[in-house]
């Protein structure tokens, strides 16, 4: 059953009984109960995206942006129509006649303050939901403004165009129909952003998702859509408020923290052939070749060892494994004396802080979850190849490294933190050390 008000990220789903709600005959009454039943939802993955936009953009979201939702509960609602869709994101904070105007002005020299574009996630009657970033009464910006837009937009069209392309964004044309050729947007007439017309009719969506859907099978890319497309909210608030812009840099760092590293999904969990794995090389007196199944979960649960789900549905690794990162090794680094609790190396620079609970956000980066490790065998700890006996606190060694440098380290003891605070949780290690044996056997 749908929850209408969710607490974690993970359990936003829709299905087809929330449609009957866009059914309702009054108008007014239909915009009260759509609010009601979608917004919690939504307001919960516009909150864990920004979450998400400022860990990789380094940047405080709530800086120079107000949230948006539609439809509103107008006093003249009885007249009017309304209530065809749910909407509900962010655009540029809205100025009253008593703070300064937008340093941008509308195309007859006239002063501006209500910023002309919007990030949403929208909800329809057909459905699905999808993300938007749209132009608003963008007719009224004067020239210049689409000048600057062209010009980021041209001097960064490499990068921007990857980005694009990769979070399944797709842009309208004049006639109705989309396309994902961004060339096409860019650099040549057909679209006409170059001679600064029709752009008031332009708008990026992300692929939709049909009812029913959930965040961890779906929703997520969702989410990771919204983050990309932020920086061209960015870029239009930026020069709307006359400061410089970040497009560059935006750009930069979603590329850096997803393009450059992210990983393929896991299309079938129960199919052991659609497993996301890595090669361990093999042994050249068997030739064996085992491929180990790595799991990640990236759900925003309360860190509890008792109640984590495996999801392995979808694994943008670089992006969730950053978050909050550089504070938890620090803290591991001083915890540990700057050594890897098993092997002692005290080699600062290959030691690193791993989750002996794949991380589930930021709940997750607290010292009981963490070990400092060196780097190889910090992977060999995410691969279940190297674990920890919860009850005597000794090094396990998977039968698949025997034979390797790495089997002098069985059975060698844990070196524990002095602070009680600071010690590996039991209940943490024995749910790793179940599914080391799991895969060893």
């Amino acid at each position: 059953m749908t929850i209408i008000n969710p607490v974690n990220v993970n359990e936003i789903e829709f299905d087809q009984k929330d449609l009957a709600v866009f059914e309702i005959k009054d108008i007014k009454e239909r915009i009260a109960v759509i609010r009601k039943h979608f917004f919690p939802r939504l307001e919960l993955l516009r909150k864990s995206s920004l979450e998400l936009v400022e860990t990789i953009y380094d940047i405080d979201s709530s800086i120079g942006m107000g949230n948006i939702s539609s439809p509103n509960n107008r006093k003249d609602a009885t007249t009017n129509t309304g209530g065809d869709r749910a909407s509900l994101g962010i655009s540029g904070k809205r100025r009253d006649k008593n703070d300064p105007p937008l340093a941008v002005r509308n195309a007859q020299g006239k002063s501006k303050y209500i910023h002309s574009s919007l990030l949403t996630f929208e909800v329809t009657p057909d459905g699905d939901i999808t993300v938007v970033f749209s132009l608003c009464s963008i007719s009224s910006v004067e020239s210049s403004f689409i000048n600057k837009v062209k010009e980021e937009m041209q001097s960064n069209f490499e990068l921007l165009n990857a980005v694009l392309m990769s979070i399944d964004v797709y842009y309208n044309l004049p006639t109705g129909e989309y396309s994902d050729d961004f060339y096409d947007l860019i650099n040549l007439d057909s679209f006409n952003l170059l001679n600064n017309k029709n752009i008031k009719k332009l708008y990026f969506f992300s692929r939709s998702f049909d009812f029913p859907t959930n965040f961890e099978n779906e929703l997520w890319r969702l989410e990771l859509a919204f983050v990309g497309l932020y920086p061209l909210l960015d870029l239009f608030i930026s020069i709307g408020d006359g400061k410089e812009t970040r497009f560059t840099e935006m750009l930069n760092k979603f590329n850096e923290c997803y393009l450059q590293n992210k990983t393929k999904e896991v299309v079938d969990d129960d199919d052991p052939e659609n497993v996301e794995s890595e090669l361990i090389a093999p042994n050249p007196k068997n030739g064996d070749e085992s491929e180990i199944d790595r799991k990640e979960i990236e759900s925003k649960l309360d860190f509890n060892p008792k109640s984590l789900v495996d999801a392995r549905k979808r694994i943008y690794t670089q992006i969730v494994q950053r978050q909050g990162q550089p504070k938890f090794r620090s803290e591991l680094l001083k915890a540990y004396n700057g050594k890897c609790a098993i092997t002692d190396c005290d080699v600062e620079a290959v030691l690193e802080a791993a989750h002996i609970i794949s991380y589930l956000g930021i709940e997750t980066n607290c010292l009981a979850n963490g070990l400092l490790l060196r780097a190889d065998i910090h992977t060999l700890f995410d691969l279940y190849l190297i674990s920890i006996d919860p009850i005597t606190n000794q090094v396990a060694v998977s039968s698949q490294l025997l034979n390797t440098c790495y089997t002098e380290l069985h059975k060698k003891v844990l070196k524990l933190p002095h602070k009680r605070d600071a010690k590996p949780s039991s209940e943490a290690l024995a749910n790793h050390y179940e599914k080391f044996l799991h895969n060893d056997n």
